[in-house]
């Protein structure tokens, strides 16, 4: 945690604890805390807890929100989204989603 470790204490955040840090346009990044890995559901669940989003309901929710995550909105085609992850070196996220659509 090194150089972050007075933002996470600041927040409450204790080593160990899931956080995204988004990067904003002018600069500056949010600190968001993110629900523990979700794990035993299906893989496209599966793959939207590790991206830090909330639960999702159905498989359309989940590639809705995978495809927005990656600057996708709309798309639903699984290679698209799935070459998007990669090209953003998530490994673990494409792992999960290899699962599904491979």
């Amino acid at each position: 945690m090194g150089t972050i470790r007075r933002l996470i204490e600041h927040h409450g955040g204790r080593e160990g604890d899931r956080v995204l840090l988004v990067f904003t346009d002018d600069g500056r990044f949010e600190y968001r805390p993110v629900a523990p890995v979700v794990r035993g559901g299906t893989p496209l669940h599966a793959a939207v807890s590790l991206i830090g989003h909330d639960p999702v309901s159905s498989d359309a929710d989940a590639i809705e929100a995978l495809a927005a995550a990656v600057g996708q909105p709309g798309e639903d085609r699984p290679r698209r989204i799935l070459s998007a992850y990669r090209r953003r070196h998530e490994h673990e996220v494409v792992s999960v989603l290899e699962q599904v659509w491979l």
